[in-house]
């Protein structure tokens, strides 16, 4: 059975990954992943095109520059916690480049303080990982993680603990 890979995104359920897998182990990711930003413009495959992006990431794939700057142009579009989800877990496999920078930041900003915990603990990592490149940035993410040890669910403290303990190294303590 030969199904579009729109098809695939179109009607996939958002748990079931082993079509998506199937698809990306026949098919892989064209010219690193610019047919799947292209569609992750459209909400109908975004959910579907952002997890297909990810795990091209998580599999050693690349994106080009030029790929990255498009996707840095869908960051405010993004309709669907489950992108938006899925564009704050890829930020540790991508090289944020200098001329994106302050979009990620802005992207990571604006999910701080999501109505979903998941979002939130990954803009919180997000920052993190933004602060990296921008040192000035570690001493916010501390203070946010100390707040999140104090008020946020078991499972977003699970991964603020993480953090904290990079930070910690970073740090040299």
């Amino acid at each position: 059975m030969n199904i579009s890979l729109e098809q695939t995104l179109k009607t996939w359920d958002g748990k079931r990954t082993e079509l998506l897998q199937h698809y990306y182990r026949e098919y892989g990711c064209d010219e690193e992943g610019k047919f799947l930003v292209q569609l992750i413009k459209d909400p109908t495959y975004q959910k579907g095109a952002s997890w297909l992006l990810k795990h091209h990431l998580e599999q050693k794939g690349k994106i080009s520059a030029q790929v990255q700057q498009e996707l840095t142009k869908q960051l405010k579009a993004l309709d669907l916690w489950e992108a938006r989800l899925h564009l704050l877990q890829i930020i540790p496999l991508i090289k944020i480049l200098p001329s994106t920078l302050l979009a990620w930041e802005d992207f990571v900003r604006a999910n701080l303080d999501a109505d979903n915990k998941f979002i939130r603990a990954w803009a919180l990592h997000g920052l993190f990982e933004l602060s990296l490149l921008r040192p000035e940035l570690q001493q916010e993410v501390q203070f946010l993680c100390d707040k999140a040890l104090q008020h946020e669910a078991a499972s977003v403290q699970a991964r603020v603990r993480k953090i904290v303990e990079k930070l910690q190294k970073l740090n040299g303590k």
